[in-house]
């Protein structure tokens, strides 16, 4: 039996893009893992929903021109996300949905001068909100003997909430040397950037799969700044090992999620080095309890992470693992 939790799932996985990604803001205003929550069932009645996730992301990895480099000053990026998703479905076909959220990012950075010297060390903290992201979804699922079918779509806008003040900051070639650029850190893009996603979920038995697919169109904000646009996809796949549907189940998966960026801009220059492509993959948990409760948690490891070689990259610091946690109840 597909219940309200089923499909606040599916929406709330369907809208909210990876976001342990530290690095890439394409994918810092969302949460969680796009197909991580999938729902299995058909039949829906109309009513709210609300989900929160965390992410965390450790970036401590070091790459020039496609390659690992050791990193040689320690530099890290400790980046800890929660986001607040509310939605209501009219029917069982439309919802609307706002997800709003909370950012802490810790980080450390050695500048280095084109001489090769190293210059004190930095350290800061930046947290407070970030870009929200507002959306309708549309739903249909298609139930068979053994199982069903849902197929999700989204349309969106990221709007710019966080705080985008350090794509202002004063920065220079030492900075940049350094491998931890401002336009990691900061909260918030300054832009408004349309969203697009599609999903497909469904069970066979007590087999479960999901996709997923999403495209953020990112516009020009703060300071002139634009960052890339950005592709990201998740695909996952497990088995429920306990329990029936509308009872307390556990579900265990193994998932992947991946983006593709093309370089960000200021006032139309391209900044090379900052296109690339991240593709995260581990195992994963979901357990639901009733038709209401849900609960998901997963980590992610590197299985491919690379920048482009492109002009005056120079180095960039890269996450090294990720992870979530995140609860969906209807009301």
């Amino acid at each position: 039996m597909f219940t309200a939790k089923n499909l606040s799932k599916l929406l709330l996985t369907a809208a909210l893009a990876p976001a342990a990604f530290s690095t890439a803001h394409a994918c810092t205003c969302g949460a969680g893992r796009l197909a991580q929550n999938a729902g299995t069932g058909a039949g829906f009645t109309a009513g709210t929903f609300a989900g929160v996730q965390y992410d965390y992301a450790n970036a401590d990895r070091m790459n020039v021109d496609r390659d690992e480099v050791t990193n040689r000053y320690g530099s890290y990026i400790h980046t800890h996300r929660a986001t607040l998703t509310v939605g209501y479905a009219f029917t069982e076909n439309f919802s609307v949905i706002a997800a709003p959220q909370y950012v802490n990012r810790e980080f450390k950075r050695t500048p280095v001068t084109m001489m090769g010297m190293a210059m004190p060390t930095e350290r800061g903290t930046g947290n407070g909100f970030g870009d929200t992201l507002l959306a309708l979804t549309a739903n249909k699922s298609l139930r068979h003997a053994n199982g069903m079918v849902s197929l999700a779509a989204l349309l969106g806008v990221e709007t710019p909430t966080g705080d985008s003040d350090m794509l202002a900051a004063p920065a220079n070639m030492s900075i940049h040397m350094s491998g931890v650029h401002n336009a990691m850190l900061t909260l918030g893009s300054g832009s408004w950037d349309p969203v697009v996603g599609v999903s497909v979920s469904g069970n066979y038995e007590r087999v479960v799969g999901a996709a997923a697919l999403r495209y953020q169109f990112n516009t020009e904000g703060r300071a002139d700044f634009q960052f890339g646009n950005a592709t990201t996809w998740d695909i996952e796949g497990g088995l429920r090992v306990y329990g029936e549907p509308g009872a307390t189940t556990v579900t265990v998966l193994v998932g992947a999620t991946g983006m593709h960026l093309i370089d960000n801009e200021r006032a139309g220059v391209r900044a090379d080095g900052t296109a690339g492509d991240h593709i995260y993959a581990g195992p994963r948990i979901r357990v639901g309890i009733g038709a209401s409760l849900s609960f998901n948690a997963g980590v992610g490891l590197p299985v491919y992470v690379r920048t482009d070689d492109g002009g005056m990259g120079g180095p960039h610091i890269m996450d090294s693992w990720n992870a979530n946690f995140g609860m969906t109840y209807a009301f």
